[in-house]
């Protein structure tokens, strides 16, 4: 299962780091200027993620504990991007 993020509202005003209808080169500009620090600063669609990995953090007490700190893959994480590119990127959190 993959988690999907940034494309799953319909507010209105959309948020800056929500891509709900808008063009790529919105959805990067508006990214940009959301500032978002997870997302960082794209510089373009290959930058821009749109799917990852789910990754289930030791720190978050709702998570069971069969589940903490772990992840579908060993040292990373899947990531489709919004070219519609994929890559499977390491993740020191699951080394």
């Amino acid at each position: 299962m993959y988690w999907m993020w940034r494309f799953d509202r319909t507010d209105d005003p959309v948020p800056l780091d929500n891509f709900w209808g808008k063009s790529e080169d919105q959805a990067v500009s508006d990214l940009q200027r959301a500032n978002n620090p997870q997302a960082g600063q794209p510089e373009g669609t290959s930058d821009t993620e749109l799917l990852v990995d789910p990754y289930f953090p030791k720190t978050i007490t709702t998570v069971l504990d069969p589940l903490k700190g772990n992840a579908p893959h060993v040292g990373g994480r899947n990531r489709l991007f919004l070219d519609l590119h994929a890559k499977f990127l390491r993740d020191r959190r699951l080394d």
